[in-house]
């Protein structure tokens, strides 16, 4: 059988394309997760500049200082504005953009449909542009009394590091999934050889002796005994095998009673060729002495006529006739043999003559 054709290669795929379908669906739950949270922990950290400022921690010329907004967000902070309700930029990590509108700001292209001056909650959206993926942060902010003029906290921050951690952690998780399919799949196949491939290797094995004539199974008791499904095929294929042999055995008995019977019926036809060349022979034998004996006893009846012919006694006369009717007697029975032989080969035909009813008793009378 081919390798790819036994059932062991089949379970093997099956467990290990069952593996690689759980463990993509664990990951990719995992992984969206840790994405999910990722996203959520640098939002916050976006916004805490602004929650700052409006707390009076940070003053808005502190956004000025790149490094102090580093320090919050992180590394990856691309640019930080305070924009009036005018939208003209009064303070900025770059310097080159204070008191220029935001509209005038070419790299800050996409804030013209993302300001909203009535906003009062902070708006967070994800960018995917040419030049990677950026984060955008607008956050409304207001003066101590709450009535005074209205600022506006707007902050980039460039998320492609998000991208690569999550390729290292699919990478890093990747790795371990290969590593635990190749340790569990072998421990699996182990398991399922000893309670199902094993099994089936013996009755292959089994069903080969049968196709060889073999018809004892010698299956162990354990298979036999088994309550799965393979018990219950273990012992089907025994009692099938059983009345194989059985069956065999009868057809072998059969077998050579039709052998003996066919010897009976040759030795038969032998003893009757042999009995109808005998009696072939035989029927010949009688019909060349019935000519034999006619030949002389046609001489002796001729001889007979021709004496009755002379001048005999009377009681001469008697005696030669008595010879001429024993001659007829003894002609008759000649025709009677060869009448024999004639029924024996099949070719008697009936004749139909006259006769004197009482010369025949008379005959018979004297004989």
């Amino acid at each position: 059988m081919h390798f790819f054709n036994r059932i062991a290669f089949k379970v093997c795929t099956i467990i290990i394309l069952a593996e690689l379908v759980v463990f993509a669906m664990i990951g990719a739950y995992y992984i969206a997760r840790f994405s999910n949270q990722l996203e959520k922990r640098v939002e916050t950290n976006i916004k805490n500049p602004a929650l700052l400022i409006n707390q009076g921690v940070l003053t808005y010329a502190a956004v000025e200082e790149k490094s102090v907004l580093a320090a919050i967000i992180g590394s990856q902070l691309e640019e930080g504005l305070i924009i009036g309700s005018n939208k003209r930029v009064s303070h900025a990590t770059d310097k080159n953009f204070v008191g220029h509108g935001i509209d005038e700001i070419p790299t800050l292209g996409f804030v013209n449909d993302f300001f909203d001056p009535a906003a009062s909650e902070p708006k967070v959206i994800y960018e995917r542009g040419p030049e990677g993926r950026f984060l955008h942060c607008l956050s409304p902010l207001f003066a101590a009394d709450g009535k005074s003029a209205r600022y506006f906290v707007y902050l980039k921050m460039d998320t492609t590091w998000i991208r690569d951690q999550k390729r290292h952690l699919i990478g890093i998780y990747a790795l371990a999934s290969l590593v635990c399919i190749l340790v569990t799949s072998p421990l699996i196949l182990l398991v399922l050889h000893g309670f199902i491939f094993a099994k089936l290797a013996r009755l292959t094995k089994a069903y080969h002796n049968v196709r060889q004539g073999f018809f004892k199974s010698d299956l162990p008791r354990k298979m036999l005994a088994s309550k799965d499904e393979i018990g219950i095929l273990t012992r089907g294929f025994q009692a099938m095998t059983e009345n194989l042999a059985e069956t065999t055995t009868s057809i072998d008995n059969l077998n050579n009673e039709i052998y003996q019977r066919e010897q009976a019926e040759r030795n038969l036809k032998q003893a009757k060729e042999v009995a109808e060349a005998t009696t072939k022979a035989k029927s010949l034998f009688l019909a060349n002495m019935s000519h034999e004996i006619r030949t002389p006893l046609n001489g002796v009846m001729g001889m007979t006529d021709l004496l009755m012919g002379t001048e005999l006694t009377a009681e001469q006369k008697d005696f030669a006739q008595t010879i001429k009717n024993s001659g007829n007697i003894l002609l008759s029975v000649i025709n009677d043999i060869l009448d024999y032989s004639k029924i024996e080969a099949g070719k008697l035909d009936f004749e139909i003559t006259d006769f004197n009813l009482r010369s025949v008793l008379e005959d018979a009378a004297s004989s």
